[in-house]
């Protein structure tokens, strides 16, 4: 790694490149209605979203009726509650550049940071 590179991630760090979620909730699912919400992954202070690789995995439980998918830098949640209840589950990305989307192709990570975990309260209640 080139002295280049060590400022080049320096600048990365100080300009918060990060990734960041577009919501930090999700609304409460109604019992037995359809559900469909999306939270993109997006990287602070890049114009160039789309050309790194994204990976999602979600902790905990979703409520009874409702999945979870990823479709590139976007996480599904979808289909309808069955339970009542209140379900806590854990949002998780990691985000790398592909092996040399950026830079010299020799740093597979030039990111500062490269992960982003949120938790989420879904409570259905019953009518």
């Amino acid at each position: 790694m080139s002295a280049c590179d060590d400022v080049e991630k320096a600048i990365d760090c100080i300009d918060d490149d990060r990734p960041q979620f577009s919501r930090n909730d999700l609304p409460d699912p109604v019992l037995n209605e359809a559900y469909n919400e999306t939270i993109t992954a997006s990287i602070s202070n890049t114009p160039n979203d789309d050309d790194f690789d994204y990976a999602f995995t979600l902790d905990g439980y979703l409520p009874t009726g409702i999945s979870f998918r990823q479709d590139g830098r976007t996480a599904y949640f979808e289909g309808a509650a069955t339970e009542i209840g209140t379900w806590v589950p854990t949002l998780n990305v990691v985000v790398s550049d592909g092996g040399g989307a950026f830079g010299d192709g020799a740093d597979a990570d030039t990111l500062c940071r490269t992960t982003r975990t949120e938790t989420f309260t879904m409570v259905v209640a019953g009518m």
